[in-house]
């Protein structure tokens, strides 16, 4: 073959690699479009948004009017300009009630009912849980051990070990401790119980055979691995088996198929809605600081009846 044909099939071969290549991109997009196009037949399109709340009696889905409560018409109100949909409001006797209509379609938003979440989690997810307005929220926690140390056998185990937190204040033990035991931790004490002055003090005992097990919130975690430099390796050691949140005391929740878009929207608007809209969201999460997301699959404890 001489140079000049090798370069021509050289050419050759690079402009049937091109259209390979255009094709499998082509291919690409037209399954990517697909399949956003089956989520869109898969999603409801919702022109009126009907709300489901707790109240002495129940009552069907209607518009707020003059007799409705004050906080409902105010909410109603906020919620519709910035969506630009009609919202009703749906009265429910109990949890269990609403989270039924919502499952059965009655309702697009709804407080969930005890073990709603994990009954129809095919059918319904949770969105927003309350904070607080004295509590510090859910505390992501994390429980860490010494690498080549006692084996973790799960949080339903920890009766025979000695835990370590790091620190006395209620972000460092008293949320952590709570997402232990709501995730399957004995509710009795542990076999040995510290409490170091901080993570530092804590990894150290951990390090040192004092302890078994570690229990920090994520942030003092991540902080107390971060070192001080490039080359400092301060979790060298140890190793992070479990992370978790406590249950929320509870929650809101939508249908899984209202429109993404929809979904983000409500997230939106329900989380600036203490800053927007006070009387609104003093009816909609009476006692609460804010409405904050919550991941899809969290543990959710019932709302009293009211």
């Amino acid at each position: 073959m001489t140079l000049r044909s090798a370069a021509v099939s050289l050419r050759v071969k690079k402009s049937e690699l091109g259209r390979l290549m255009k094709r499998m991109f082509l291919a690409i997009v037209l399954a990517t479009i697909g399949a956003g196009a089956a989520d869109a037949a898969d999603a409801r399109d919702i022109g009126i948004l009907r709300v489901g709340y707790l109240a002495a009696e129940a009552s069907s889905c209607r518009a707020p009017d003059a007799s409705s409560p004050v906080g409902l018409r105010a909410y109603a109100r906020h919620v519709s300009g910035r969506l630009g949909r009609t919202v009703q409001g749906c009265a429910f006797a109990s949890a269990d009630a609403a989270s039924a209509a919502l499952v059965g379609g009655q309702v697009d938003l709804a407080p969930l009912g005890a073990d709603a979440s994990a009954k129809s989690a095919e059918t319904i997810r949770p969105l927003l849980t309350p904070r607080s307005a004295n509590g510090v929220g859910r505390v992501l926690t994390v429980a860490v051990t010494r690498v080549g140390g006692t084996p973790f056998e799960g949080l339903a185990n920890l009766a025979d070990a000695r835990v370590v937190f790091g620190g006395a204040n209620e972000v460092a033990r008293g949320g952590p401790l709570r997402a232990l035991v709501d995730n399957g931790a004995p509710t009795t004490a542990f076999r040995a119980e510290t409490v170091a002055a901080s993570p530092a003090d804590a990894a150290a005992l951990l390090r040192a055979g004092n302890a078994d097990i570690m229990v920090l919130h994520a942030a003092a975690w991540q902080r107390l691995c971060r070192g001080d430099g490039p080359r400092e390796t301060p979790c060298a050691g140890l190793q992070e088996v479990w992370r978790g949140r406590p249950s929320a005391d509870s929650a809101l929740a939508v249908r899984r198929d209202i429109p993404d878009e929809l979904r983000f929207r409500l997230v939106g608007i329900h989380v600036a809605l203490h800053l927007e809209a006070p009387e609104a969201f003093r009816w909609i999460a009476p006692g609460a600081s804010e409405l904050q997301p919550i991941e899809a699959l969290a543990r959710v404890r019932p709302p009293a009846r009211p």
